[in-house]
């Protein structure tokens, strides 16, 4: 189930892509991120505050500032990059986050989830249709982006378990907001919209994406490791490419379909193989108990 929950939220994840595009056409990103985050407080709020402790704000407010700030570096970033260069380099989170948690942590893996991230990448390169001919400043930042999104998924399957899963998500998503609060200052950029789409798009975005997104990516990687959270989380520009073709008339290319198709390979090698073998090994387990009683009798 835990792992049905988070593929969900890549799937919101993914889908309101076309939201977001469309929402800050004519609407500054740093204004929209601050009102897309104070929403998904507000909403975690009556579930978290009696339960944020002091071990979730130290956690919390790492994590959330990681985040945070990989998401202003992205923005950034896009002023001087292509969309399909951001979309790439960003979600080489997938290959940092097993990465910094075997460097950082120690952690083990099985062969296999490696195997998956290698398939996730060709298939996360194929589908953004990525072009990373030369560096600009732009694809540096962005590379800043996905390292940092790559700590934030590998703290939280290390320091999050044990810990309130709505609580973190509330001390991520505040954090947030203060981050981005003094950009919008600064530039005196206006917080405030009269464009009743902008809103509709931050209702999704801030309840969805980011309320129960944050909340439930929590919520599973106290219970799964950060290498097969991250081939999970590879999934949204699949769900992306979907929202693209049925919302915005998007097409995809031969090369595309696959690479969705080597992305859900990886997402079998990580996650539906296991459980086969799992089912197989338990059956055998019952025919041979079975066999055994039967013997005995």
């Amino acid at each position: 189930m835990v792992t049905v929950g988070l593929l969900i939220v890549t799937a919101i994840w993914g889908l309101t892509f076309v939201t977001v595009q469309s929402a800050v056409a004519d609407y500054s990103a740093f204004s929209f991120l601050t009102l897309r985050f104070a929403l998904a407080a507000l909403a975690l709020l009556p579930f978290s505050v009696n339960r944020i402790g002091k071990k979730e704000l130290l956690v919390g407010v790492p994590v959330g500032a990681t985040l945070g700030l990989g998401m202003l570096l992205q923005t950034v970033g896009l002023r001087s990059t292509t969309a399909t260069n951001s979309g790439f380099i960003t979600s080489l989170y997938v290959v940092f986050a097993p990465i910094i948690s075997a460097l950082c942590f120690r952690s083990r893996f099985h062969p296999r989830i490696w195997v998956a991230v290698i398939l996730s990448t060709i298939g996360l390169f194929l589908v953004s249709k990525a072009g990373l001919y030369g560096v600009n400043p732009g694809d540096a930042l962005t590379l800043g982006c996905a390292v940092l999104f790559g700590i934030q998924i590998a703290l939280l399957s290390r320091y999050s378990p044990g810990l309130d899963s709505a609580a973190l998500a509330f001390i991520q998503t505040v954090t947030s907001v203060f981050m981005y609060l003094p950009v919008v200052f600064l530039t005196r950029t206006p917080l405030i919209t009269n464009d009743l789409d902008v809103w509709l798009a931050l209702l999704i975005t801030g309840l969805g994406a980011s309320a129960f997104g944050f909340w439930m990516q929590t919520y599973a990687q106290q219970r799964m490791s950060a290498a097969r959270a991250a081939v999970i989380m590879a999934m949204e520009p699949v769900f992306a490419a979907i929202g693209g073709y049925t919302f915005a008339g998007d097409r995809m290319t031969i090369l595309q379909w696959f690479g969705a198709a080597f992305m859900m390979a990886g997402l079998f090698v990580a996650e539906i193989l296991p459980y086969l073998k799992h089912r197989v090994s338990m059956s055998q387990r019952l025919g041979e108990t079975l066999s055994e009683k039967d013997l005995s009798a």
